[in-house]
């Protein structure tokens, strides 16, 4: 099966029977992503990319993104957060959303395991 998603950061992905191969022209990013192998790994960037643990005050589940406020919009790495799983990064004062498309539950759910 193949799906096509795009956004408007200039990303895209495309899906082949679960594995994306990502493609990001802001960021240079050419990779490909299979969800089951990578996500702890991921989003262990992810975190890294937010400015750690200590700089995330609250995840916030949505149906296709995960909400974050963070502490110092200035330790946000986007170039680490622009990679699969997330498609989109939106940045506005103290959120930042990172758009997942349909795993934001379960990489949420990863974010909150590894800063617990």
């Amino acid at each position: 099966m193949r799906r096509f998603v795009h956004s408007r950061c200039a990303s895209w992905a495309i899906f082949y029977d679960g594995h994306m191969v990502h493609k990001n022209r802001q960021a240079g990013v050419d990779r490909e992503w299979t969800a089951e192998t990578s996500l702890p790994q991921r989003c262990r960037e992810i975190l890294q990319g937010l400015g750690g643990c200590d700089n995330v005050v609250d995840l916030e589940p949505c149906a296709l993104r995960i909400r974050v406020q963070v502490r110092d919009q200035d330790s946000i790495d986007e170039h680490l957060l622009r990679q699969p799983p997330v498609i989109a990064v939106v940045r506005s004062g103290d959120v930042v959303q990172l758009v997942t498309g349909i795993d934001a539950e379960r990489v949420m759910g990863e974010l909150r395991q590894l800063c617990s």
